[in-house]
């Protein structure tokens, strides 16, 4: 195992955990849903209160001293948690730990994406416009866009996803690589989060034209990617912005997983560091609560609609879901090609467009915290306009208070 960043040095050994084992009941396991989990994979959460805060290094070198078969893959310390593959026997020790909160399978999330289609930039005239579109065609490209020149500049866009071309066309030199989880290519082998990181901010097909593009890959080029890794990538963001750059971020994540009270956890981690931070509800035309990063109540979660403004049939809906936007044949970038575009539909393609006006209200209006953005983008969305919207959702529309009726 590479060597880890330096802790605090933890007081409690493993044969601690295998004394415990005689006498405490071990702990339940965090069930999961129906996704496929890492082989032997688990994320452990430890109790706030517990002297294991400051001892997570000396824990998991413990665990590989004593069980040669297990490996700590990522150690979170502003989680106070971390991550690996453990034998059955490392697993019960620590299912038999009284410092341990909980533990949770490692499991494979994919993309709130749907089927390819043809072009249609509809979109971003529907955030410029406050009444419906006149128009019905949503394979045209001749829609206008109405905006504030500030464009997003001097914020960043952490996109945590398949990666991004940081080379196509439409950034214009504004995306960087920031680095990889999961052992991947440093490239977009997918097209997800290109596509995603065109709708942020491409010069073109982008909100906020001005932001920068920070690429954090996360998923493979089949379209899954462990929870772990995600976990990771946003505690990394959260350092870079922390320690590193110092400068008005957001982080958009158009992924979903299994509910993950560590996701939850990281990204409420992220929003308590000042970041804003935007997901997707989900493509099951359910309640958002049943994934993650979704269920974390402080993030911004978005629901997809059409160009008639009609909830998307695929959109999840419920109390979480805080404001909808385009979401359904959706133009944007595509890697491969340095001026490659394509169309996708999914509530992964309607988040985007509010992580961009997320860095576009930042930019114009002063990066206030989270939650005062989050209540003026609710502000600036016209009420009542979209059909379909069950009785327990926000009927919001996204707007970015700069376009025409």
């Amino acid at each position: 195992m590479a060597p880890l960043a330096p802790f605090v040095a933890l007081s409690v050994a493993l044969f601690g955990l295998a004394q415990a084992a005689s006498v405490a009941r071990p702990l339940s396991i965090t069930a999961t849903g129906n996704s496929p989990t890492r082989p032997n994979g688990y994320i452990v959460a430890l109790k706030p209160s517990s002297v294991a805060r400051r001892s997570l290094r000396a824990l998991h070198s413990n665990i590989l001293q004593s069980f040669t078969d297990a490996q700590v893959h990522y150690e979170w310390p502003v989680l106070n948690a971390f991550a690996g593959t453990f034998t059955d026997a490392a697993l019960q020790a620590l299912r038999t730990s009284d410092d341990v909160l909980s533990i949770e399978h490692d499991t494979i999330g994919d993309l709130d994406e749907l089927v390819t289609q043809e072009d249609a930039p509809w979109g971003l005239q529907r955030i410029s416009h406050v009444t419906k579109l006149a128009r019905t065609d949503d394979t045209a490209r001749n829609f206008t866009y109405t905006y504030d020149t500030s464009a997003g500049e001097g914020v960043d866009i952490y996109v945590i996803d398949t990666g991004v071309m940081i080379n196509h066309t439409d950034f214009g030199g504004r995306a960087r690589w920031g680095t990889t989880f999961g052992g991947y290519k440093d490239e977009d082998g997918y097209g997800h989060g290109t596509h995603v990181a065109g709708t942020a901010a491409g010069t073109r097909w982008g909100v906020a034209k001005a932001a920068n593009i920070v690429a954090v890959r996360t998923v493979g080029d089949n379209g899954n990617g462990l929870v772990s890794d995600t976990i990771a990538a946003v505690n990394w963001a959260i350092e870079q912005v922390t320690t590193v750059t110092n400068a008005p971020s957001v982080i958009t994540m158009s992924l979903r997983f299994d509910p993950s009270d560590v996701l939850d956890a990281a990204v409420t981690a992220a929003i308590d560091a000042g970041i804003h931070v935007t997901v997707s509800a989900g493509n099951a035309a359910r309640d958002a609560s049943s994934q993650s990063p979704a269920r974390a109540p402080a993030v911004t979660c978005v629901g997809a609609t059409g160009i008639n403004d009609t909830i998307a049939y695929f959109s999840n809906v419920g109390p979480l879901v805080d404001i909808f936007s385009p979401g359904l044949n959706v133009v944007s970038d595509y890697p491969f090609s340095t001026d490659l575009t394509t169309v996708m539909s999914g509530t992964s393609m309607s988040t985007p467009h509010v992580a961009g006006l997320t860095a576009y209200l930042v930019a114009l209006e002063g990066n206030k915290s989270p939650a005062e953005v989050l209540a003026r983008i609710k502000e600036l969305g016209p009420d009542n306009l979209i059909s379909g919207i069950p009785a327990d959702t926000v009927n919001d529309l996204l707007n970015n208070g700069d376009g025409l009726d």
